[in-house]
C-alpha cells in the first residue's frame, strides 16, 4: 500500500483500541477506484491470526435509497434469513 501508511495506521490504533474494550466503528466512505476495499483487505490481513469476530457491510447500488439496507442485509446472513 503505496502512500496509506497513515490510513493502516489509523485502522490498526483503532483495532488496538478495541482490543483493549473500547468499541469502534469504522467507516470508510468515497468514490469508487480510491482504494477502499484494498485498506480493509490489509487490515484483514494484519489482523487474521487474532481472535476476533468480523461482521461486513456492504451497500448496493440498487438499495441506494434504503437507509439500513448494509444491517438488514446483514442479519440476513448472519440469522440465515
Amino acid at each position: 500500500m503505496v502512500g496509506r501508511e497513515q490510513e493502516v495506521s489509523l485502522l490498526l490504533e483503532r483495532w488496538a483500541q478495541v482490543k483493549a474494550g473500547h468499541g469502534h466503528v469504522v467507516l470508510l466512505t468515497g468514490d469508487a477506484g480510491i482504494g477502499k476495499s484494498r485498506l480493509v483487505q490489509v487490515l484483514k490481513d494484519r489482523v487474521a491470526q487474532e481472535p476476533h469476530v468480523r461482521w461486513e457491510c456492504r451497500s448496493a447500488e440498487y438499495a441506494q435509497n434504503t437507509a439500513l439496507f448494509p444491517l438488514v442485509d446483514l442479519f440476513q446472513r448472519v440469522l440465515q434469513w
